[in-house]
């Protein structure tokens, strides 16, 4: 039986090179991205995987490179807040201008349907029930903006759609090594390198983490899915505190590597905390019959350890 193609935007990314990791034996996979992890994703593919480099804004590139293709995993533009608030232009051509020319360029190609990566930060984090998909979105970050307008010009767009809404996806990175942004890396980073954990402020903002491992399922079973035009929430059933997350690290320092390291809060002036709203992930469970399976530890553990090989 013929393949059916699917480009991904961002692939060369996390989540991106997990999902060409996982998908390239069921899949004609082109992989469309700046080409930066090109020369590491080149080691993990195989045949099936065709990698174009390119910005997603180029409609005239994007027109070429679909031409054949059914359905398009849009996850061009992640990194989070502090990534869209440290490069604003970067962030608006990409979320923005490069979401409407994919667009176009699907329509033009005539795809079957496009699956976008958004956030669960296009919710407030205000306290209260929790966020259903139907809830208003009323986002209080730039990058939950970003994701938000992205989302609506998918949604009046003519083309069908799947929203997937995550919270924070986490694990270990195929290529080594780790980022430099989110709270998670960086305290790891900070313990592999002699230094505190730095907590600015209080601590008391809430983060909900969410290990690649149990992502790839929800998307494998969208690539075979008939809905469309549907919102997903997908998210971890166990939210933390940043203090408590710097707990869960140090610990496993001390019993598995049998390494001391310390936390250090750092008073702030005034303190906007951006925590994580509230998210009712019912439906994708139970239309997926899916469950994170990967305890938080034990995800933050596994990082930890291979990160210890390099050091």
């Amino acid at each position: 039986m013929k393949k059916r193609k699917i480009l991904i935007t961002g692939g060369g990314g996390f989540i991106g090179s997990n999902l060409i990791y996982n998908l390239q034996d069921d899949y004609k996979i082109v992989c469309f991205d700046t080409g930066k992890n090109y020369k590491e994703l080149k080691k993990i593919i195989n045949s099936n995987v065709v990698l174009e480099k390119g910005d997603v804004s180029n409609e005239r590139v994007l027109k070429k490179i679909l031409n054949g293709v059914d359905i398009v995993i849009h996850l061009a533009g992640g990194g989070g807040n502090e990534a869209a608030v440290s490069d604003p232009i970067w962030a608006i051509k990409t979320h923005l201008v490069g979401t409407q020319k994919l667009l176009e360029a699907c329509l033009y190609r005539k795809v079957k349907k496009i699956i976008f990566s958004s956030t669960v930060f296009v919710y407030d984090s205000k306290e209260g029930d929790k966020k259903v998909e139907k809830s208003p979105a009323n986002p209080d970050s730039f990058y939950g903006f970003l994701k938000k307008s992205a989302e609506e010009e998918i949604i009046k767009s003519k083309m069908n759609y799947n929203i997937l809404r995550f919270s924070n996806v986490y694990g270990n990175y195929l290529f080594g090594g780790l980022p430099d942004k989110g709270a998670m890396y960086k305290f790891v980073n900070s313990c592999f390198h002699k230094k505190p954990m730095l907590i600015y402020g209080s601590g008391s903002q809430t983060i909900n983490y969410l290990n690649i491992k149990d992502i790839i399922p929800v998307i494998k079973k969208m690539l075979l899915d008939n809905q469309n035009n549907a919102i997903y929430n997908v998210v971890s059933q166990r939210s933390i505190t940043i203090e408590e997350l710097a707990g869960i690290i140090k610990d496993i320092f001390h019993k598995k590597l049998k390494k001391s390291v310390f936390v250090k809060k750092i008073p702030v002036m005034s303190e906007k905390i951006y925590s994580y709203p509230g998210v009712d992930s019912s439906r994708a469970r139970e239309y997926f019959d899916w469950k994170n399976e990967t305890a938080l530890e034990k995800g933050i553990e596994e990082i930890i350890i291979k990160q210890n090989e390099n050091y």
